[in-house]
């Protein structure tokens, strides 16, 4: 999950600036002015708030899917010994 705070401070980094704040929606654009706005503060954004944000900012912000260890379970021999016939 990824909170409202970390998504400011990694687009304040790439060199998006603080323009106005709405209730709990806070606006943000870049050099070309584009915007995006972030509700904030959020504990955890939803996804498709996050999928908008990067999309318009060109920032990951998505912590990055586990890799699966499926290669390692093939390669793995069966610690049991060998298996009897039915």
């Amino acid at each position: 999950m990824v909170s409202s705070r970390e998504v400011i401070k990694k687009i304040t980094a790439a060199g998006w600036e603080f323009v106005n704040a709405v209730g709990d929606h806070h606006h943000y654009k870049n050099a070309d002015g584009v915007k995006t706005t972030i509700p904030h503060p959020t504990r955890d954004l939803s996804i498709g708030v996050l999928v908008s944000v990067e999309k318009v900012t060109g920032i990951r912000l998505r912590p990055a899917p586990a890799k699966k260890k499926a290669k390692e379970a093939e390669e793995k021999p069966d610690e049991g010994g060998e298996e009897e016939p039915p």
